[in-house]
């Protein structure tokens, strides 16, 4: 497979369509907050991660808890695991 061209196995199809609805039909407040900014600040608003991943500690457990609550499956992006601490307040 050429060194530019996507891997599109099964894995990576089921992903990259979840990543279309979440940003088609993500939580209407994000979407509206993105929109609110505006380019190029819309990238700044960070999705909220679900109340139960807050209490990990590690990104992949936080991640791993995210996926399996969210509407769309979705994992966090190491930028929101790095504001844990300030949404617990620690």
């Amino acid at each position: 497979m050429p060194a530019n061209f996507p891997d599109l196995t099964r894995a990576n199809t089921r992903r990259l369509s979840q990543l279309i609805a979440a940003l088609a039909f993500g939580r209407e407040f994000d979407r509206m907050a993105r929109a609110l900014l505006g380019s190029p600040r819309a990238s700044s608003a960070f999705p909220i991660p679900v109340r139960s991943a807050l209490s990990a500690r590690e990104y992949e457990e936080a991640s791993a808890i995210n996926a399996g609550s969210s509407a769309f499956g979705l994992r966090l992006t190491q930028q929101t695991f790095g504001l844990f601490s300030m949404l617990r307040e620690d």
